[in-house]
């Protein structure tokens, strides 16, 4: 018996364009802003720009504004940091209020951990009373390890003492960060 004839819509006649289901899409024709959310170095820029804005009464929405549609969620973390390095806390609290008002920043813990961070270790954190059991994991960490870098060593252990008796395990990188403080500073 022979076989039946093809069907003409099945057929695709040479010169058309392939289906989209089969293009290969290469790392070069990527978007550009999934390249600098993640470089450090424009997230640094960033923190550059922000230290050189002309006053300290001039807001950093001015730099941020002008890059919005680059960033994600995580990606102001290393600028908070970086701010903090540079001697900026209230800079980095101005960046962190700026990225509570874009919907697509947060919520976001990364940038919550650097932030406080950033404000514990220049002694600008006025509120430590927090909720331990709804604090996450990173956020504890982070606070503690600002009042170690801070010089608060007895906040710090407190804080070590309040996740141990809520059965939190912390990272062991922040027991030996105190145990090194308490080394120098016995």
């Amino acid at each position: 018996r022979p076989l039946p004839l093809p069907q003409p819509h099945k057929l695709r006649p040479l010169g058309l364009p392939t289906p989209k289901k089969n293009i290969i899409r290469s790392p070069a024709l990527s978007s550009v802003s999934k390249q600098v959310y993640k470089d450090p170095s424009f997230l640094i820029g960033l923190a550059r720009e922000i230290k050189s804005l002309p006053s300290s009464d001039a807001d950093v929405s001015l730099v941020l504004n002008k890059w919005v549609s680059f960033l994600r969620k995580g990606s102001l973390s290393t600028t908070i940091r970086e701010l903090g390095h540079m001697g900026l806390p209230e800079r980095a609290l101005q960046t962190y209020h700026w990225a509570e008002k874009h919907s697509h920043l947060v919520p976001d813990n990364r940038i919550l951990a650097s932030t406080i961070q950033v404000l514990a270790k220049h002694h600008e954190l006025k509120l430590l009373k927090f909720d331990n059991s709804l604090a996450s994991k990173n956020v504890i960490e982070a606070m503690i390890k600002g009042c170690i870098e801070g010089g608060w060593l007895n906040l710090a252990r407190k804080l070590i003492l309040i996740s141990k008796s809520n059965n939190r395990i912390l990272d062991s990188s922040v027991y030996v960060k105190m145990i090194l403080e308490i080394a120098k500073n016995p």
